[in-house]
């Protein structure tokens, strides 16, 4: 990593020349394997799903 942050990041060619720090992590899930996912695919609802949050690192307040 070229940070000295303790975050972990992510970089290169999938998010283009940016680099983003992980802000926050959470996960949803349900009783059974037909519920508990906020998103769907194709109308199927999962029975867990993880949300990454990232931020560009190279943004400031002002440009948000």
């Amino acid at each position: 990593m070229g940070s000295t942050s303790k975050r972990p990041e992510l970089s290169g060619s999938v998010v283009g020349h940016g680099v983003y720090h992980l802000e926050e992590l959470h996960f949803h899930w349900g009783d059974d394997n037909f519920e508990g996912t906020e998103h769907s695919i194709d109308n199927y609802f999962g029975s867990a799903e993880r949300w990454d949050c990232s931020v560009d690192c190279n943004l400031t307040a002002f440009e948000v």
